[in-house]
């Protein structure tokens, strides 16, 4: 009896292993290709080329709103570039509300080098 208890015990602990294996190895593999996500992506990209720091009346609002979509969107897909999104919609915020066009540019570098980030970590889905 007990070498069928000790048996069960290696087959149990096997099966609980290959089970983190597996778990593990599916947070290694590629992410696949999500179109909704890549189309926000192009569209925030583009959106923030158009923005301008000397005229804040233009296209901002729209540019945000996007860049929190994408954001909540990523979290909701639990992406791997969550930070990435976040920080892009926190510089935005940050340029925007600067006083100084400087400011407000050095904020604008930061979305940009995000977006790079994010077009490394995406454009092969």
């Amino acid at each position: 009896m007990k070498v069928m208890a000790a048996i069960n015990m290696v087959i149990m602990a096997l099966l609980l292993q290959g089970c983190m294996a597996l778990t593990v190895a599916n947070r290694l593999l590629p992410t696949p290709h999500d179109p909704a996500l890549a189309q926000s992506f192009v569209t925030v990209r583009l959106r923030v080329s158009e923005l301008n720091c000397e005229d804040k009346s233009l296209n901002w609002d729209q540019t945000r709103r996007e860049a929190v979509w994408l954001d909540n969107y990523a979290k909701f897909r639990s992406d791997k570039q969550q930070a990435s999104t976040a920080a892009v919609v926190e510089n935005l915020d940050k340029a925007y509300n600067t006083q100084s066009v400087h400011a407000c540019e050095t904020w604008m570098r930061l979305v940009d080098q995000r977006l790079i980030v994010l077009n490394k970590a995406w454009s092969g889905r």
